[in-house]
């Protein structure tokens, strides 16, 4: 619980700094390091909460509060990916960007920075929860540590399988990624590799994801925007439905063969303790 404790520190921290460096300058690099740190607490939060259920109030309280800070950055942080998405792909294939898009995409990140801002300028983290938190940090779960989160992450993935299994829709891509996110966070703060190799296969999935969802949500945003008359959609958009049928057929193979990121946890239990 220790090591637990420190690693949500460094985090707590880094939060902190990036959001006091947003409040100034509206940096893509910054707003994505600020969200990163946030991922990571409510990783090891929701994590702590599976070890230790009896906290769930404490911990979710915790992670209310950072909550609308994450929400407004992750409204800046949609819009640039979304300017930088339209940029990279209309360069790789050669094709016209789509001006009126990218104006109205800048126009957007300028309101949604704007309102992180204002907020940003009055967030604070109320004592008596940060004080809650120390105590938890004291509590040792009943069960072994490293048994309990190869419970755990497993038990996660199996969710993943049923979430991508299942998929009707586009949502529970999203949903799947955001899993797997929290275990490779896991994995690496409790069983710390001696390669990264040893997680290729499991970081290889989530960035799969990650990039069928980019398209995916700049496909959506492209038709509601070609709606209003203001946009054509094109070759662009042909190429990019193209890709996002390319990624999706590659994600349920995935998902279906047995990582080779869980044969870690055997060896790893040898040298951990």
């Amino acid at each position: 619980m220790k090591k637990l404790e420190k690693y949500f520190l460094q985090q707590h921290e880094l939060a902190l700094q990036n959001l006091q460096l947003a409040k100034g300058v509206c940096s893509e690099k910054i707003m994505h390091e600020l969200r990163v740190s946030i991922k990571r607490i409510k990783a090891l939060l929701h994590f702590v909460v599976a070890l230790i259920p009896e906290e769930t109030e404490v911990l979710k309280k915790y992670l209310k509060k950072y909550q609308k800070i994450f929400k407004l950055a992750g409204a800046v942080r949609d819009a640039q990916m979304k300017q930088k998405l339209v940029s990279d792909y209309t360069k790789l294939w050669n094709l016209p960007a789509p001006e009126a898009y990218q104006i109205h995409l800048a126009k957007i990140e300028k309101a949604a920075f704007k309102a992180f801002k204002q907020y940003a300028q009055t967030f604070s983290l109320d004592e008596k929860v940060g004080n809650d938190l120390k105590k938890i940090w004291k509590k040792e779960p009943t069960e072994n540590i490293y048994d309990s989160t190869e419970t755990i992450l497993r038990q996660r993935f199996t969710a993943v399988r049923h979430l991508i299994a299942n998929a009707q829709t586009d949502e529970p891509y999203h949903e799947a990624r955001k899993i797997i996110k929290s275990i490779y966070y896991i994995l690496h703060l409790i069983f710390k590799p001696e390669s990264l190799q040893q997680y290729q296969d499991l970081k290889y999935l989530e960035e799969t994801i990650g990039d069928w969802h980019d398209i995916a949500v700049l496909i959506d945003n492209l038709y509601a925007f070609g709606q209003s008359g203001q946009a054509s959609q094109g070759s662009f958009l042909t190429k990019l439905l193209a890709e996002k049928q390319t990624l999706q057929q590659k994600i349920p193979t995935l998902v279906h063969e047995e990582l080779r990121c869980w044969k870690i946890f055997g060896k790893m239990k040898t040298y951990t303790h």
